[in-house]
């Protein structure tokens, strides 16, 4: 386990001396998540990232209807509250991997703790997205 500023990189860890390495719930924090992701690449043979999705229906309905920023159980946070997150979806995650030439192995989309299949409609219906990398 690391601790510490991710911004500075794993310049402590040589390439390839973890199988796995894990963010979770932590991108929509990073200043800079192609470079932590790429970092995460080289230390490591494989990366499973995790995030709540702002894509799920609630969120746009909430948005929709209030005009504001919704506050979910995943990101509780109201938006001038630190830590400030910055809101992604589905879409918004695979659209970044393939501009960064980053590969997806596999993905999972939960729904709280139900698990639903890959789909067209997965981006609506998800509140948490899983994404391993390569």
């Amino acid at each position: 386990m690391r601790q510490g500023d991710l911004h500075e990189g794993l310049g402590d860890y040589p390439n390839q001396s973890f199988d796995t390495v894990i963010l979770s719930y932590t991108i929509p924090y990073l200043n800079d998540p192609a470079f932590v992701i790429k970092e995460m690449l080289r230390v490591g043979q494989r990366a499973i990232i995790s995030f709540p999705n702002w894509g799920h229906w609630h969120c746009r309905l909430s948005f929709l209807l209030t005009g504001r920023i919704p506050i979910t159980h995943d990101l509780p946070q109201a938006w001038d509250e630190a830590p400030r997150a910055r809101p992604l979806t589905v879409q918004d995650f695979i659209s970044f991997c393939i501009h960064n030439g980053i590969r997806i192995l596999s993905d999972i989309y939960l729904n709280d703790s139900r698990r639903l299949s890959t789909g067209p409609g997965v981006n609506l219906l998800a509140t948490t997205a899983i994404f391993e990398l390569k």
